[in-house]
């Protein structure tokens, strides 16, 4: 299959503990993204908290929220490792701050990380997921073929919430209102249609979804990263029938999913089933379906890369636990990894689920109910030796899928295959004593600017101004860019 890229967008929640006023806090996250951009040397973005890093990701503040976007990543096993990365970097410099607190006589600030997507104030913010799709692809086909499996597949990539009501499968589930919408926040839907290719856009668009849980299993995140890329590779080959599955209601088929971790809710169809005429399906069926699909699109390619064929192999196993007894699968899936945690609170506290009455925030349950949401929250904190997820890893209980001597080089070092290779080698020509001349510029994924001041004995100084522009994220253009970095050595002011 042709290559692509794939791409992660993540906000982290923070919360900044501080003595001064309420304001203080947006400066605590300037701080904190500066000095991670201090890091990256003579090379500049568009401020000190907006600004690629030597990974080749984006890092920067969105609103309240400081935000990592992976590189162009070409695999998703690639996608999964520097994703993890981004969580290291944010983890050191955290740390770093909360260092600086210290020494500075500070103690009472302090600023914690957590990858997740939902607030105290019953605020979202999200993690996006960015796909490249051919431009030809039918969007109302696209629509059709992909919203059926991306308001099921949370069963295995929801990360998990405990609401007033009850355990739900997916924390940003709630929070979507629309099948397809060009907007983000007013009115977050299953789909975006925000065109923005950030590659050669006669040739690609850039799938932009909004709709999923941040992860961090790196199991849940492969699937979910994995089964939607290849989904869109067979609705880009017109292997889907877009009539096959069609919700009666998506976004009330989504909110039921999520309010199910049995997995056994039956979601009204639009129309009955051609092979038996039912009307009804479960998640689990209508993921078995695409999967079923999956398996005879790769059949007919004949040889694959074999990540491929591991999304099906990890796939076919997951829906079958699903099947079976979902919590056979707390080892692998977010939302089950989380639920399993606060069963066993609720086991030491002597009772279950079944034991509450009305809804599980009411105050007989409330110190019950305080600490699951301390749980909800912990499992999210990124730091290794304090974040529930990050000990359950410690202690062999949760699936890893990479390591972490690949984390560790891909916090400094970008992927070799794709654009965000051509986009580093600028940060370290930016180092280079004999380009010190240039003022580099990366304020863009696929533009790159450099400028030099020459003399002009007439009217002062001049600048002249180089544009370097890559719109093609599978091309790293390592030897074109090194030569022609070698030549502005030579370039006489």
């Amino acid at each position: 299959m042709e290559k692509r890229v794939y791409g992660l967008e993540t906000e982290y929640g923070i919360v900044v503990l501080e003595e001064q006023q309420a304001a203080y806090a947006f400066s605590v996250l300037d701080a904190f993204l500066s000095l991670i951009s201090h890091q990256i040397g003579p090379a500049r973005g568009d401020s000190s908290t907006n600004f690629f890093y030597l990974n080749g990701s984006r890092i920067y503040r969105d609103m309240g929220h400081p935000e990592y976007a992976t590189p162009e990543c070409a695999s998703i096993k690639d996608l999964i490792i520097w994703d993890k990365a981004g969580e290291r970097i944010f983890e050191e410099a955290m740390r770093e701050v909360n260092d600086n607190f210290r020494e500075s006589n500070r103690p009472g600030d302090r600023i914690y990380l957590y990858k997740n997507n939902r607030d105290a104030e019953e605020a979202t913010f999200g993690c996006h997921e960015n796909y490249l799709v051919s431009r030809q692809t039918d969007c109302e086909y696209l629509q059709k073929c992909l919203i059926p499996f991306l308001a099921t597949r949370q069963i295995f990539c929801g990360s998990g919430s405990i609401e007033p009501d009850g355990f739900k499968i997916s924390q940003r589930g709630r929070f979507i209102v629309r099948k397809a919408e060009d907007a983000s926040t007013s009115g977050r839907p299953i789909i975006h249609l925000r065109d923005e290719a950030l590659a050669n856009a006669e040739k690609w668009r850039r799938l932009h979804l909004i709709l999923g849980d941040a992860n961090m299993s790196e199991i849940s995140g492969f699937l979910k990263m994995g089964t939607t890329a290849l989904v869109l590779r067979m609705v880009e080959d017109r292997f889907l029938d877009g009539e096959a599955i069609a919700l009666f209601d998506p976004i009330a088929g989504l909110k039921a999913v999520a309010a199910d971790p049995a997995c056994r809710e039956e979601l009204r169809l639009l129309r009955p089933r051609v092979s038996n005429g039912s009307l009804f399906l479960s998640a689990v069926e209508i993921q078995e379906i695409y999967l079923s699909k999956a398996r005879d699109y790769l059949a007919g390619l004949g040889s694959v890369e074999p990540e491929w064929r591991e999304i099906i192999e990890r796939w076919e196993h997951v829906l079958a636990g699903l099947k079976d007894d979902p919590m056979k699968l707390a080892r692998e899936i977010d939302w089950v990894a989380k639920k399993w945690l606060m069963e066993s609170v609720l086991e030491r506290h002597g009772c279950g689920w079944d034991d509450f009455r009305g809804e599980i925030s009411s105050r007989e349950n409330g110190e019950i109910f305080e600490l699951l949401k301390t749980v909800d929250l912990q499992y999210h904190d990124i730091r290794r030796d304090t974040g529930l997820y990050n000990l359950m890893v410690d202690e062999g209980l949760m699936e890893k899928l990479v390591g972490e001597e690949e984390v560790a080089l891909a916090e400094n070092e970008p992927p070799q295959n794709t654009r965000a290779k051509w986009r580093c080698s600028f940060f370290k020509a930016a180092r280079d004593e004999r380009l010190k001349r240039f003022n580099f510029q990366i304020g863009n994924w696929h533009k790159v600017t450099v400028t030099t001041a020459s003399g002009d004995y007439d009217r002062g100084r001049v600048t002249s101004v180089f544009y370097f522009n890559n719109d093609d994220p599978l091309d790293s253009r390592a030897a074109a860019a090194e030569e022609l970095l070698e030549k502005m050595k030579t370039f006489a002011v």
